[in-house]
């Protein structure tokens, strides 16, 4: 109909679309063959072609090599007729000068074109090598313009790492911040991370972080720690905090953090102060057997987790000697697993007694958990049904734990460091009390215990 525009069927598109190829195919052909025709003239031309070629594909390393050629002879003949012929000398010749600012600008070209191209980048580093008056100072702005547009593009990161070769007076810190700012962009940024453990390590041959000092090994662990709280699926962070524990390339074998692996967790330990790998094995052994949380979800279990948990025992008074700032932490896990160690005596005690009545075994719900340095006892909780329960001799401070065991009728609580006893105020089966040598300094809570015998 009149008025209308005609649309090109998808055939007809496509028969263009070979077409327009088959032409572009035999231009670059004929393009090709005159590149190699002039290769050992070194003729201007040359330049010429290789620089539409390269536009059109700049990954072909072929024409950045014949292009090398081309331009190592041409800086030779403008040194030649300047009557300078070494290449440390800095001269004054306007028209090379001009030349390399061109070939600079021709590889700006392309990199927008193709950020990620390696014969780009390559050949620049050869130009600025070649040119002994080169800005090196200008190629970190062009690193910062590129990696705004795509902060983990590591051709960049690893063009960055040559440019600080050629400028000794930039500081460390200066670049540990730059890489800072682009890993509080984006977590996920692998090539910040590496580069930034090229900068830590220097110009060693393995990339050890048992050189760091203890200072700087402490804030790379915080600062790894905050990626993997707030991404924790991000394999970035996890790849340097594996890299923060350490390897066997060196004889100085000391770490501050460690990751405990188990069966359906991890364990994450940041220490006060670096320990020998001698010291921390044993540690991370044993704490890789999971704990139970109580005897009604696990049944009797054999001897060998009984002695799992006595060796868990010994482990954590090594970390509470090792690590005295978390002295407090360890000594409230090891009121856990003391706690589970007694609750798994009783309960394999319990199933090994079939000759016991019902209604005897009933009354028999107790545990005795005196002298054996609890600090905490969070894992008494699901244990409602408990009727006579002795925490003597320990380092209790709260018994918050207690509240709600309403079928609790005898409870000891002697020689502790308890202030509190609002959590026993609805114990109503309680009859049988005793708090003595505690630090309690108000029995107002128990007042409707009047049953009670203290």
């Amino acid at each position: 109909m009149h008025g209308r525009l005609k649309v090109k069927s998808t055939a007809q598109k496509e028969a263009e679309r070979k077409k327009e190829e088959q032409e572009k195919l035999v231009k670059y052909k004929a393009a090709r063959n005159r590149v190699f025709e002039l290769r050992s003239n070194h003729d201007d031309e040359l330049l010429k072609i290789t620089t539409q070629l390269l536009i059109f594909n700049c990954e072909c390393n072929t024409f950045w090599n014949i292009r090398k050629e081309f331009v190592s002879s041409k800086v030779a003949s403008f040194r030649e007729n300047d009557g300078n012929e070494s290449d440390n000398i800095v001269g004054d010749n306007i028209e090379l000068d001009k030349f390399f600012a061109q070939e600079l600008a021709f590889t700006v070209q392309c990199l927008r074109k193709n950020p990620k191209a390696y014969a780009v980048w390559l050949y620049r580093e050869y130009i600025m090598t070649l040119n002994p008056k080169s800005d090196w100072s200008h190629e970190l702005v062009l690193c910062d313009e590129f990696l705004k547009l795509d902060e983990r593009n590591f051709h960049c990161w690893d063009y960055r790492r040559v440019v600080l070769k050629h400028i000794p007076e930039r500081k460390k810190e200066l670049e540990l911040q730059f890489t800072t700012s682009k890993i509080e962009d984006n977590f996920s940024n692998f090539s910040s991370w590496h580069y930034r453990t090229k900068l830590l390590c220097g110009e060693q041959r393995y990339i050890d972080c048992s050189w760091l000092s203890e200072k700087t090994a402490r804030s790379e662990i915080e600062l790894v720690f905050n990626a993997l709280f707030t991404d924790p699926s991000d394999q970035s962070a996890w790849f340097y905090y594996r890299w923060m524990h350490g390897n066997n390339s060196c004889s100085k074998c000391s770490i501050v953090s460690t990751l405990v692996l188990r069966k359906f967790s991890s364990i994450s330990i940041l220490f006060s102060h670096y320990l020998s790998r001698q010291q921390l094995d044993p540690v991370k052994i044993t704490l890789c057997s999971s704990p139970v949380d109580t005897p009604s979800s696990q049944g009797s279990l054999g001897g060998n987790d009984q002695e799992s948990k006595n060796e868990c025992l010994k482990v954590l008074d090594k970390l509470m000697s090792v690590d005295a700032l978390r002295k407090r932490y360890y000594e409230d896990i090891r009121s856990d697993v003391t706690i589970e160690c007694e609750i798994l005596k009783r309960s394999s005690k319990g199933t090994s007694d079939s000759a016991v009545g019902d209604s005897e075994k009933k009354e028999d719900l107790s545990l005795r958990v005196q002298g054996l340095r609890l600090t905490q006892i969070r894992r008494l909780s699901p244990l409602l049904m408990l009727s006579y329960l002795d925490l003597s001799d320990n380092e209790l401070e709260s018994i918050g734990a207690l509240k709600g065991f309403m079928n609790l009728k005898v409870l000891r609580l002697d020689r502790n460091m308890i202030r509190d006893l609002s959590p026993l105020s609805m114990c109503y089966s309680l009859t049988t009390f005793s708090a003595d040598t505690n630090l309690v300094y108000s029995l107002k809570s128990l007042e409707s215990l009047s049953e009670c015998h203290s």
